[in-house]
This record gives structure tokens, C-alpha cells and sequence, in this order.
């Protein structure tokens, strides 16, 4: 059994389907799991064939002239294919998520099934983890988490209130994680509002600018760290009050996951593995909801959310620990997901029984 990620590896099925009269390889079987349709890996020039690589086109690919698209042949050929969440299955279907590969997919969807990616959730437990000021589990966070979110503020140099909300984002600051909605939304919210805002990443220049000088607009209540460091994003994950993803798309996501685990309620748009994890509070429900959610890819709806989430914040402290205690504790780990990968498994090689 070959399972296979990506481009990078998608000729693979392709191979192992072209050597099937050999016997060694006759009943092997193929998964090809895809995590960005926006990286295909398209050469031109009929350059796998004039490489010397044996097989045969497959009729779907010669007539979408896909014959050079290494993620397409690897779709075509592999015996089963995933994505990293059930909504992010359904969404690769059309034309907005597909990049142009929605035809073959369809052709292919009794084959593809969506698994959501799991976390080890040994090493992201705040009951036992190291790298955070205060130790805390579902049963004592009201009491002890609030020492995170002092020594986030510390630790960024920002005024040491527990009664005002902290947003915390670790991103990549590119244009498919949505800073194009967010930092509009945030300049508007730093205005309007007494809430803190840390953001941690780097990425696209302009976006790193944009970030930056929101942050120097803001000084007093806003930090912008232009870095990757593991221990700060632990420590935003774990003091933040709310956690900001306006992904314009997220095939999975983890730091919704992360997020949760560690009492920050996500704030999150309405796609793939985010909506697949986080429940949207519904105002009237006693007992609802981990995270805000909205759905529309304007700052205006942005900003909105996050009005909420701060109105829910102040006004309604009961909801929020709700909220919180359900979040922490929901299961991301593996075992679901790793049964259902060897579900699959078991269909590839029956193929070739």
C-alpha cells in the first residue's frame, strides 16, 4: 500500500498503475491525499513523456489537456484520494476551490473522502505543557488560565488587564489567511474598542507592512511580531481570549484546533476544516457553540463578528466559560481519523484482489 501527499508525489499512482502487469506490482494499491489544490505542479512542454516516463494517457487528462499536471495524474490514477477535512472534499468539487481540476474530481468522487487532521494531543495539553506560565485543564481554567494572558501581555509589553479581551492571530501573513479582510477590520475594531490585539507571523512584504504599521498606529493595545517563535505562539494560544482566522480558504487548519484546546475561543470563517471544528455560538442557545463564526469575505462581516465576540465577552461571562470548557474539551486526536484511513486502505487494495 503507497500513500502519497500532494504533487510532489502524485506521479507515484501513475507508475504503480503503468507497471501493473509485473507481478510485484500487481496488487499494490494507491491513496493520494491533497492538501492545496492551489499547488499542482504543472509543467509544460510534454516534458514527462520526452523524460523517458512509461505509460499511457488517460483519456480525462488528454481531454482537459492535463497531461503535464503532476496532481492531476495523480488524481486520475490513484485507487483512492483524500482531503484534510469533509467540508474541504465537497468544496474541491467547483470551480472556486478547484483551480481547474473540478472536472476530474467529480469523476473521481466515489473515491474521495474528506479526514479531518488530527493533533497530538499529548503534546498540546495545557494541564502538562512547559512552554506556558500556568498550567490549567477544562475543570480549573477560570481560576488559572488569566496567568497566561498577564504573561502574554508581559511578554509583549502590553498593559496587564484581564478585564478587557485579547485577540491573539499566529499566521502566515499571505493573502489566502485573509489579512486583506482582517486588518481593515482590526483598524476599525483598535478604534472603537479597548481590546488588545497580537499578532505574530511573517509572509508577504506588503502584508508584513500592513501588519506592522497597524501595530505602530496602535501602540498602546497592539503588538506586531514579524517572526515565527514557537514558544510565543504557544503563549497566544494560551492567553489570547480570542483567536482570529478569516481564511479566504483552509483545506484543515490547526491553530483553530490549538486555539481551543487552550481556552481561546476561534473566530473564523466559514470554510473547510473551520467549519468543520468550530461551532458557531448561537445567542439564544444556553449550551452552544466553541468559536464565533461568519461567512461573507468582507471586513465588514469581520468586524462584525468580532463585535460580538467582545459584546459576548463582556456581557455574558457565563456563555464564554461554556464555550471554553467545551472547546478544551473536544478530541482532535488521530484515532477517528487514523481508522478511517485504514477503511480506505483496505477499499484500495480490494481493487486489486
Amino acid at each position: 500500500m503507497l500513500h502519497v501527499n500532494d504533487w510532489h508525489t502524485a506521479l507515484v499512482p501513475f507508475l504503480v498503475a503503468d507497471s501493473r502487469a509485473r507481478p510485484e506490482w500487481a496488487k499494490v494499491g494507491t491513496l493520494l491525499t491533497i492538501h492545496n489544490m492551489g499547488y499542482q505542479g504543472p509543467y509544460g512542454g510534454g516534458w514527462l513523456w520526452e523524460a523517458g516516463v512509461p505509460g499511457r494517457h488517460h483519456p480525462d487528462l488528454v481531454y482537459q489537456n492535463l497531461t503535464d499536471n503532476l496532481l492531476a495524474i495523480g488524481i486520475a490514477y490513484a485507487d483512492k484520494l483524500t482531503t484534510v477535512s469533509p467540508r474541504h472534499a465537497i468544496e474541491i468539487q467547483y470551480p472556486y476551490m478547484a483551480y481547474g481540476l473540478e472536472g476530474l474530481i467529480r469523476r473521481r468522487v466515489d473515491d474521495l473522502e474528506g479526514i479531518l487532521n488530527g493533533i497530538d494531543m499529548s503534546e498540546w495539553n495545557p494541564a502538562t505543557d512547559k512552554r506556558i506560565a500556568q498550567n490549567f485543564n477544562s475543570e480549573n481554567f477560570v481560576e488559572k488560565r488569566p496567568a497566561n494572558k498577564a504573561h502574554l501581555q508581559a511578554s509583549v509589553g502590553l498593559p496587564l488587564r484581564d478585564d478587557i479581551p485579547l485577540i491573539g492571530m499566529v499566521t502566515r501573513l499571505v493573502q489566502q489567511k485573509g489579512l486583506d479582510l482582517a486588518l481593515p477590520a482590526l483598524r476599525q475594531l483598535m478604534i472603537d474598542t479597548d481590546a488588545q490585539l497580537v499578532i505574530l507571523g511573517t509572509g508577504e512584504s506588503d502584508l508584513e507592512y500592513a501588519t506592522w504599521r497597524l501595530a505602530q498606529d496602535f501602540g498602546w493595545k497592539a503588538r506586531a511580531l514579524m517572526e515565527f517563535n514557537a514558544r510565543t505562539a504557544q503563549l497566544i494560544y494560551a492567553g489570547s481570549d480570542l483567536f482570529l482566522m478569516p481564511s479566504h480558504y483552509e483545506p484543515c487548519g490547526s491553530s483553530q484546533m490549538f486555539a481551543l484546546r487552550y481556552g481561546s475561543l476561534p473566530v473564523v470563517r466559514e470554510t473547510g476544516g473551520l467549519a468543520d471544528t468550530v461551532e458557531n455560538y448561537d445567542n439564544g442557545a444556553a449550551d452552544s457553540g466553541t468559536g464565533f463564526v461568519f461567512s461573507w469575505q468582507e471586513s465588514s462581516a469581520v468586524l462584525g463578528v468580532l463585535r460580538w465576540a467582545i459584546d459576548t465577552f463582556y456581557r455574558k461571562k457565563e456563555a464564554w466559560r461554556r464555550m471554553q470548557k467545551r472547546g478544551m474539551e473536544i478530541d482532535f486526536s488521530w484515532d477517528k481519523g487514523a481508522e478511517r484511513y485504514m477503511a480506505l486502505y483496505r477499499g484500495a487494495l480490494d481493487k486489486h484482489r
